[in-house]
C-alpha cells in the first residue's frame, strides 16, 4: 500500500501545528525516524512531550504505512500503561505523532544500568503486572502490538510502565482471529510469527515472557552471533534457565510464556488469574501510586481527604477519560476481590475454556455463590451496556459516589441473608467471538443453557438495570416454558423494557420497572407493558440503588413471602 504526500494531506485534518511546540533535545532515533523532546504552554504551565517525525520522501512507503496505522491504534487506546496520544499532524514534509514523554526513558536502558545487579523480585513482579494490565487492555480491544521489547517500553519518574511504539500493531476482526504477516524483532518474537505461521493474541504473550526474562536475568532469553542461529533458538525454546534466586512461581511463569506451542502458552486472562499474579496485584497499591487516592468504606478520597473529581485535567477530556478508565480497572478489581470474599466463584464462559489447551480465546465468565446449583431460591443479575462489568451497575457511580452506590454489593449481600443462591452475568464482556461471548444476548443465552438450566431452584427472581433488560427478554423469547415455571419476580430498573403480545400474561404477572422520574420512591406511574413505579430519581444511574429496598420487597411478594 503506497502513501503519497497528498494522500497524507488528506489523512492529517490539519497541517502545521508545530509552532506552539519548543524542541529541547533528540531522544533517538531508528528506522521509523526520530524522537524529540519538546515544550509546550497549555492553561499557564509548561508542559513536555515527545514528537516522532518520520520523514515522508526518505522513507519506504510500508513505514509511511506503519506510522499512519500507529496514529489509528492509539487514538483509540486510554490506558495508564498505554503512551498517551496527544495528536499528530504533517510538518515540512514530516509526519509528527505527539505522545506523552516519559522522563525515565525505555526498559532496555533501565535493564543496560543495572550493570550487573540483578533487579529485586517485588520490582520484578510489579512491572510484570503492569505490562499484564497494559497487555489485558489491549487484547480487549482487540489489539495485537507485535513487537512488545524493552525499547518499546518506557518508564515514567515514578517507576510506572508504558507501552508504546505501536507501528507493527495490528486490530483483529474478532478475538481469536489468526493472522499469518510477519512482524516484530527477531529474539522477541514468537516462533509462530517467524515462520510466518498462522498466529494469535498469544504472540504477544511469548513476547512478554522474553521481556520477563530479560528483566530478571539482565539480557534477552534468545541470543546468538546471527539472526539464523537465533531463530533456530527461538524456534526450539532453548535457552539459559532464570536464575534460583528468584522464586518458583516467578521461573514458572517465564516457562509458561515461553512456550514454543501457542495452544499451551497461556492467554492473558490465564495469566491474570493465576493465584500468585492476583496476589500481586495489589489494587490498593496501584490507586495509592499512580493515582495519590485510597478507597475508605467503599468511598474513593484523594490523600487530602477529598472525593473524586472527574474533571481533574483542565481543558482535557481525553486525559479526564484515560485517568477514569484507569480507575475503572482499579475498581474492577477491588469489586472482584470482595466478591470472591463474600463467597462468589468465577465460573468460565464458555464452560470449556477452563483447562483446555485448545481453547486460544480467553473467554469469559460469570459470579455465583458456592450453592448455586443446588439451591430453592435463585436470583440473578444482570447489568446495562457500555463498559461496565459483572458486579456493576454504573462505574461513575462507582467512583464517583460508593462502591454500594453503583455496584451489586448491596443486592449480593441481601440476597444471601434472604438465602438467594446469585449468579451475576457479565454480558459485556464480549469482545470475543466464543460461544457465551459474542453479545450480550449470546452471553445471556449461554448462561441460561449451560448453568441456569442446571440449577434445581424452584424459585427465580432477576434484577436488570437498562440494557440488561433486553436481555431478559430475549431470555424469555427462548426460555419461555422455563420463565412460566420457575421465575417469580422480574425487577428492571432505569426504564421499562418491551415484551413481544405472547409475552404479556407473563409480564403482567411477574414483572415491575422503577424507573426515573421526579416523582416519591414507589409512587405508581403509567404503565408501558408491564407494572411501573418512581424510582425517586432523575438519574438514570442512580435508580438500582434508590430502588433497592423496594426491589426486594417486591420479590418477597412475588416468592410468597409476604411483606
Amino acid at each position: 500500500m503506497k502513501f503519497h504526500l497528498v494522500n497524507l494531506l488528506v489523512f492529517f485534518t490539519e497541517i502545521g501545528k508545530m509552532d506552539k511546540y519548543k524542541e529541547i533535545v533528540l531522544l533517538g532515533g531508528g528506522m521509523f525516524g526520530k524522537a524529540y523532546l519538546h515544550e509546550y504552554e497549555k492553561n499557564g504551565k509548561t508542559n513536555q512531550c515527545a514528537i516522532k517525525k518520520i520523514p515522508v520522501s526518505s522513507v519506504q512507503p510500508e513505514l509511511q504505512a506503519s506510522a499512519l496505522r500507529e496514529i489509528e491504534v492509539l487514538k483509540k487506546l486510554h490506558h495508564p500503561g498505554i503512551v498517551k496520544y496527544i495528536e499528530s499532524f504533517m510538518h515540512t514534509g514530516d509526519i509528527c505523532i505527539v505522545m506523552e514523554y516519559c522522563e525515565s526513558g525505555d526498559l532496555e536502558k533501565k535493564i543496560n544500568a543495572q550493570q550487573s545487579v540483578p533487579f529485586p523480585e517485588e520490582q520484578v513482579w510489579d512491572w510484570f503486572i503492569q505490562l499484564c494490565l497494559a497487555i489485558k487492555y489491549l487484547h480487549g480491544k482487540r489489539v495485537m502490538h507485535r513487537d512488545l521489547k524493552p525499547n518499546n517500553i518506557f518508564l515514567t519518574k515514578d517507576n510506572t510502565l508504558k507501552v508504546g511504539d505501536f507501528g507493527l500493531s495490528k486490530v483483529s476482526e474478532c478475538y481469536g482471529a489468526m493472522n499469518q504477516t510477519f512482524a516484530g524483532a527477531i529474539g522477541f518474537c514468537a516462533p509462530e510469527v517467524m515462520a510466518e505461521e498462522p498466529y494469535s493474541s498469544k504472540c504477544d504473550m511469548f513476547s512478554l515472557g522474553c521481556v520477563l526474562y530479560n528483566i530478571m536475568m539482565l539480557r534477552p532469553p534468545f541470543v546468538a552471533k546471527n539472526v539464523y542461529a537465533m531463530m533456530i533458538l527461538v524456534k526450539e525454546g532453548r535457552y539459559t534457565q532464570v536464575s534460583p534466586n528468584y522464586s518458583q512461581p516467578l521461573r514458572s511463569m517465564v516457562i509458561r510464556l515461553l512456550n514454543v506451542d501457542q495452544r499451551e502458552r497461556p492467554s492473558i486472562t490465564q495469566v491474570m488469574n493465576d493465584d500468585t499474579v492476583r496476589a500481586k496485584a495489589k489494587p490498593e497499591e496501584r490507586l495509592r501510586r499512580v493515582y495519590q487516592h485510597q478507597l475508605n468504606n467503599g468511598v474513593l478520597l484523594d490523600n487530602q481527604g477529598n472525593g473524586f473529581v472527574f474533571d481533574h485535567y483542565l481543558n482535557s477530556i481525553r486525559d479526564n477519560n484515560q485517568r477514569f478508565d484507569g480507575l475503572a480497572e482499579i475498581f474492577e478489581a477491588f469489586l472482584y476481590d470482595e466478591m470472591m470474599n463474600m463467597g462468589l466463584i468465577k465460573l468460565p464462559v464458555p464452560v470449556e475454556s477452563t483447562g483446555n489447551p485448545d481453547y486460544d480465546s480467553p473467554g469469559s465468565f460469570i459470579f455465583a455463590t458456592e450453592n448455586w446449583r443446588y439451591c430453592e431460591r435463585l436470583m440473578i443479575l444482570i447489568h446495562g451496556s457500555g463498559n461496565v462489568r459483572a458486579g456493576q451497575w454504573t462505574q461513575r457511580l462507582m467512583i464517583s459516589g460508593s462502591l454500594d452506590q453503583g455496584t451489586q454489593l448491596p443486592y449480593i449481600r441481601k440476597a444471601k441473608e434472604c438465602n438467594y443462591e446469585v449468579i451475576v452475568l457479565n454480558t459485556n464482556d464480549n469482545q470475543s467471538d466464543t460461544a457465551g461471548c459474542r453479545s450480550p444476548r449470546d452471553h445471556g443465552e449461554y448462561v441460561w443453557t449451560h448453568y441456569i438450566t442446571k440449577c434445581t431452584a424452584k424459585q427465580i427472581a432477576i434484577k436488570s438495570h437498562s440494557a440488561g433488560g433486553s436481555v431478559v427478554a430475549h431470555l424469555l423469547s427462548k426460555f419461555e416454558d422455563d420463565f412460566q415455571n420457575r421465575v417469580r419476580a422480574n425487577a428492571f430498573t432505569g426504564d421499562c423494557c418491551l415484551f413481544g403480545k405472547k409475552m404479556q400474561p407473563f409480564v403482567h404477572s411477574a414483572t415491575k420497572s422503577w424507573i426515573v422520574s421526579d416523582k416519591n420512591l414507589g409512587t405508581p406511574l403509567p404503565s408501558n407493558g408491564c407494572e411501573c413505579a418512581s424510582a425517586g430519581t432523575r438519574e438514570h444511574r442512580e435508580t438500582p440503588h434508590k430502588a433497592f429496598e423496594p426491589v426486594f420487597k417486591f420479590i418477597a411478594e412475588k416468592f410468597g413471602d409476604g411483606v
